[in-house]
């Protein structure tokens, strides 16, 4: 398993693209088991499919709504996240599962946080 973060960069889906405070992407990879008589007594297992999921996290800004740059839930996207500003970052196709909205009570901020899913291959980091 394999947690990258980045600060300070942006999410961008299409045209779209959003400043954010923070995101997150979890790559992973599936097993199944293949234990048999041969494997001493040991589970044995190999590597199956993988998969992805994540978040990002922005202000929720009401002159442009997240929900109006293709990150409503069940959008389905391309989405490019990246590694603060050094021109390098993720890219992968997504579908948004949840939102999550929250005031931060220390500066009043509503706080939005997209859920997603891979939906496809990870490319990256390379330069985007």
């Amino acid at each position: 398993m394999a947690i990258h973060k980045g600060h300070g960069g942006y999410v961008k889906a299409g045209a779209n693209t959003l400043n954010i405070g923070k995101w997150t992407m979890k790559k992973m990879r599936d097993t199944t088991e293949i234990t048999h008589s041969g494997s001493g007594g040991w589970r044995a297992r190999k590597q199956t499919l993988s998969d992805s999921s994540g978040n990002f996290e922005m202000p929720w800004d009401s002159d442009d709504t997240p929900e109006s740059g293709s990150f409503d839930i069940g959008a389905e996207v391309s989405l490019t996240m990246a590694l603060g500003d050094s021109g390098k970052g993720y890219v992968v196709p997504i579908i948004v599962k949840d939102t999550n909205f929250a005031v931060d009570n220390q500066n009043g901020v509503v706080m939005l946080t997209v859920n997603w899913e891979g939906n496809g291959v990870v490319v990256g980091p390379s330069t985007i």
